[in-house]
Order: C-alpha cells, then structure tokens, then sequence
C-alpha cells in the first residue's frame, strides 16, 4: 500500500481551471491528504483546502504529524515580489 503525503501544495497556473482543481483537491482531501494548499503568484494568495471548498488564508506553518514545519506564504509571497523587481 503506498503511503499518503501530509501535504500537497500546489502553485496556479494561468491554464487552470477551478473545477479541475476542486476534482484534484477533493480526490486528495479523499486518499487522507491532511493539508492541499494551492498558492496563486499572480494575485498573492494563498488557499487551503476546508470542507471540500478552497479558503483564502495566510499560513505560517503547517501542523504535521512530526510537529509544526515552518511555511510563511506571506514571506514567500513577498519573495517572489522582491525577484521580479530585480
């Protein structure tokens, strides 16, 4: 039997659809996947996966079953606003 990842975290791209990702989401909240984020870089947010519906949401890290693992989307965010300033 082939384990399940804790979290999926996946980056929008302009060729996405909403309900493609919903599917895709739904389908790993199904298999046990704890977290399913979904980062858009065109508008600066970040989603979770709750009840079967995408959230807006800030994270600062992500509860694992081996203890908090630091992820600050803002930070990232901000990152990636700094590197195309360059």
């Amino acid at each position: 039997m082939a384990s399940v990842p804790w979290a999926i975290i996946e980056i929008l791209s302009p060729d996405d659809t909403l309900p493609a990702q919903l599917d895709r989401f739904r389908d790993y909240a199904h298999i046990g996947v704890r977290h399913v984020l979904l980062l858009d870089p065109e508008r600066l947010i970040a989603f979770r996966l709750e009840d079967g519906s995408l959230l807006q949401t800030q994270f600062t890290s992500l509860a694992l079953p081996s203890g908090p693992l630091p992820f600050d989307s803002a930070e990232l965010f901000q990152q990636l606003v700094n590197e195309q300033g360059e």
